[in-house]
C-alpha cells in the first residue's frame, strides 16, 4: 500500500511533469508553426493554452498519441513528442498516486 508520506512526492512529479509539458507544447506549437504550417492549421492552429478552433487541444493531443508526428521524418520534433508523451505518463501516474493516497485516507 502506498505510504501517506509519498504525497509529497507524487504532487511534486505531478507539478514538475506539469511545468515540463507546458514548456514542451511551447516548443511543439513553435516547431510546427515555423516548419510545417499545414499541420498547424490541420490541427485547429493550437495555443499553448487556447486554440483558435474548438478541436485544437483535442486534435494536438491525438497527434501526439496516435504519434503521427513520425510521418513528418524530422527527429528534433520526434524527440521532442516522444518526451511529452512520457512526461504525460508520468504526470497520469503522478495524480493516479495522489488520488489512491487521497482516497485512502476517507
Amino acid at each position: 500500500m502506498l505510504s501517506e508520506q509519498m504525497l509529497p512526492v507524487f504532487f511534486c512529479l505531478m507539478s514538475a511533469a506539469l511545468a515540463s509539458w507546458l514548456f514542451l507544447t511551447n516548443r511543439f506549437i513553435h516547431l510546427l508553426r515555423s516548419r510545417y504550417p499545414k499541420v498547424y492549421k490541420s490541427l485547429g492552429s493550437p495555443g499553448l493554452l487556447w486554440s483558435k478552433k474548438e478541436h485544437g487541444k483535442t486534435g494536438l493531443l491525438h497527434y501526439l498519441v496516435n504519434r503521427n508526428y513520425l510521418n513528418l521524418n524530422d527527429p528534433e520534433l520526434t524527440r521532442l513528442c516522444d518526451g511529452m508523451l512520457a512526461i504525460g505518463c508520468l504526470f497520469l501516474v503522478s495524480l493516479a498516486g495522489c488520488i489512491l493516497l487521497i482516497s485512502g485516507r476517507s
